[in-house]
């Protein structure tokens, strides 16, 4: 199998999914605002991956509190 496009933006890979034009590995966030019934999601169980996200924020100040909101803050 080879990757054939390449796409960022959430509504443009569901509508090619929804095309018939491709499958993708999503966030289940994405699952949970399905609003196509010919889109099925099915769970992958025991995936080895981790994801990485990166905080961003123009301000260091704000960058700061953002940072302490999202780690600092689970125990």
């Amino acid at each position: 199998m080879s990757i054939s496009n390449e796409i960022e933006f959430a509504q443009s890979i569901m509508g090619f999914i929804s095309a018939n034009l491709g499958i993708s590995i999503l966030p289940e966030i994405f699952m949970r605002h399905l609003q196509s019934s010919n889109i099925k999601a099915l769970p992958i169980t025991d995936f080895k991956f981790k994801r990485e996200i990166s905080l961003v924020a123009k301000n260091p100040d704000v960058g700061k509190m953002l940072y302490t909101l999202f780690f600092k803050t689970r125990s």
